[in-house]
């Protein structure tokens, strides 16, 4: 008998396959169900509407990355320390969850104002917002004369050095091979690149 933190376990793994290959409005509870190899009886038990499975999922993104981003930013240590942990931070996420940058990037395309109001609304969303601003903020001091950009836009270029490889993750394989250690290989290169361009900028 399957217990109820593992169908649990599969209707989450089930929503995200749906809401990424068809976003929030086009996804069907049935849908959900089907995938998940449940009655749609049995998912409505876990969850009334897709607007809760699909905040379930968010929510689930920010329980991975607040206790981590709170941790750093009571760090202490040289920027370029910093930047490595923080780097290694988003890596080690990002390889147990591949699915995350396509879920998030294609719902903010598609429905905007709801990752907004959740955003807003979500006290898990603001202390993680909280925490990383003030990790920006007081984790890596700059030279006074070395300019500075605002904190939106180091935002952007960060989280889209680490988010980008897996949004081209279908066209990448056709250049670098299908293989696991191919692309195993290619993220290690990637998140050495991304730390040298981070610490290049905060020098």
């Amino acid at each position: 008998m399957i217990d109820n933190q593992e169908t649990e376990r599969r209707i989450i793994h089930a929503a995200k396959q749906v809401f990424i290959e068809k976003g929030l409005d086009g996804a069907k509870m049935s849908d959900i169900a089907e995938r998940a190899g449940i009655s749609r009886t049995a998912l409505n038990y876990y969850y009334r509407t897709k607007e809760n499975l699909f905040y379930a999922i968010i929510e689930q993104v920010f329980d991975l990355l607040l206790p981590k981003v709170e941790i750093l930013s009571a760090l202490k240590g040289d920027t370029a320390a910093k930047v490595d942990a923080v780097v290694e931070l988003y890596d080690a996420v990002l390889r147990q969850n591949e699915h995350m940058p396509r879920f998030v990037f294609v719902e903010i395309q598609r429905n905007p104002k709801l990752m907004y109001d959740f955003i807003e609304q979500s006290d898990k969303a603001q202390a993680y917002l909280k925490a990383l601003s003030y990790l920006l903020s007081t984790g890596f001091p700059r030279r006074e004369d070395a300019g500075q950009f605002p904190k939106t836009h180091l935002i952007t270029v960060f989280f889209g050095l680490q988010f980008v490889p897996y949004l081209l993750e279908p066209l990448l394989a056709m250049y670098r091979g299908t293989e696991r250690m191919e692309r195993e290989t290619f993220m290690d290169e990637h998140k050495a690149i991304v730390k040298k361009l981070l610490k290049a900028y905060f020098e």
